[in-house]
C-alpha cells in the first residue's frame, strides 16, 4: 500500500512539474535573436535582390516555447527587408555595388512581421549588400544544332534565323563575356526538303531575353559532282621574274545544285598563288588559293593539293 502511494505521489510531482513548465514557457521573455538578411531593392542598374553581409542582431520579447524552438535550430531563420533606393548609400565608390542603409527604419522595411517575436531594439547602427551591376546588350543569334542529309542531298547556305539578333539583359560582368546567343540544340537526321521550325534561346544564368522563340530556316537541294581543269595563275609577279608551275593546272571537284549548268562556272574558281606567299615557302612547294567561288557551291578539292613552283631570273635581270 505504501508503495502505490509512493508511486501516485511520484506521478502527481511529474504532473505538476510538467504543468508548471507548460506555464513558464507560455510567458514572454526578452531576449536576443539573429537573423540572416535578404534585401529586396528597386534601385536602377543593380540586381533587385541580394544577401546582407552581416546577421541581423535584436533585442525583442518572445515566449518561453518560441526561444526554446529558436535555440534548438541549427540554421538561422532568413528575414526579407524591402528597402527603397533613396535609403541606400553608395559605399565604396559608384561602380563597386556597395551599398548601406541604415537600421534606424528597419521596422518599416520588413515585408513581414517578426513571427513569434516583439522587437523592442535592433543592435545594429546600419547593414551592407552588394548589388551586381546589370546592363543590356545586342548579341547575334547563333544557330545550334547537328544536321545530316540523304545521299544526294545538302544545303549550300547557312541556317538562317528570326530574328538575326536580340537584346540580352543581365549581369554586366556576363554580357560583357558573351558575343552571341546560342539557340536551343536541335538535331535533323536524313533532311532531303527545307526545313523550318522554332527554338528557344540558350541562356545563361542570370541572362534575361524578351524574344522567347527564334524562327530557323534551311533551304535544301540536290546537288550534283562536278570536275573542272583550270590554269593556276600567280599573281604580283616582279619584274623579270618567271615562275615555272608543276603542274600548270588543276582538276578541282565541287557540289554544286544538279539544276546549275556546267557553263555557268566558267570564268569562276580560278586556283591563284600569290608571289608573296611564294617567297615564304622553303621548299618551293605551296597550297593554291581559289578565288572567284560562287555561293552556290561548295566542298571544293583539288588534285593535286599542292603544286612545285620554280623561281626564275630572267637572264638580263638587274643583279
Amino acid at each position: 500500500m505504501k508503495s502505490r502511494r509512493f508511486l501516485i505521489f511520484l506521478c502527481c510531482l511529474a504532473l505538476a512539474f510538467f504543468m508548471w513548465l507548460i506555464y513558464r514557457l507560455s510567458q514572454e521573455y526578452s531576449s536576443y535573436f539573429r537573423y540572416e538578411l535578404t534585401v529586396l531593392t528597386d534601385l536602377d542598374g543593380y540586381t533587385s535582390e541580394a544577401n546582407a553581409e552581416e546577421l541581423l542582431f535584436v533585442k525583442g520579447k518572445a515566449s518561453g516555447f518560441y526561444i526554446l524552438k529558436y535555440r534548438a535550430g541549427r540554421n538561422l531563420p532568413r528575414l526579407t527587408l524591402q528597402v527603397g533606393a533613396r535609403e541606400l548609400k553608395s559605399s565604396g565608390g559608384s561602380q563597386s555595388g556597395y551599398f548601406a542603409f541604415a537600421a534606424s527604419g528597419l521596422k518599416d522595411y520588413l515585408s513581414l512581421p517578426l513571427e513569434g517575436v516583439e522587437i523592442e531594439t535592433f543592435l545594429v547602427d546600419s547593414l551592407h549588400i552588394v548589388l551586381q551591376k546589370m546592363a543590356s546588350k545586342k548579341c547575334k543569334v547563333i544557330f545550334k544544332g547537328t544536321l545530316s542529309y540523304l545521299p544526294q542531298y545538302t544545303s549550300f547556305s547557312p541556317v538562317i534565323v528570326k530574328p538575326d539578333s536580340v537584346v540580352l539583359t543581365g549581369l554586366e560582368r556576363v554580357l560583357q563575356a558573351m558575343d552571341g546567343v546560342e539557340t536551343q540544340p536541335v538535331h535533323l537526321k536524313n533532311v532531303d526538303r527545307d526545313m523550318q521550325g522554332v527554338l528557344g534561346l540558350a541562356l545563361e544564368e542570370g541572362v534575361q531575353c524578351a524574344t522567347k522563340e527564334i524562327r530557323y530556316e534551311l533551304q535544301v537541294s540536290r546537288f550534283v559532282e562536278y570536275k573542272i581543269q583550270r590554269e593556276i595563275s600567280v599573281k604580283d609577279i616582279p619584274d623579270q621574274v618567271k615562275v615555272l608551275l608543276i603542274p600548270p593546272q588543276l582538276t578541282i571537284s565541287f557540289r554544286a545544285p544538279y539544276d546549275a549548268p556546267e557553263r555557268s562556272f566558267e570564268g569562276y574558281i580560278q586556283p591563284l598563288i600569290l608571289f608573296s606567299e611564294l617567297e615564304k615557302a622553303v621548299s618551293g612547294k605551296i597550297i593554291p588559293l581559289l578565288s572567284e567561288l560562287p555561293a552556290t557551291v561548295s566542298q571544293f578539292e583539288m588534285d593535286p593539293p599542292v603544286v612545285e613552283c620554280i623561281v626564275q631570273k630572267l637572264s638580263n635581270a638587274k643583279p
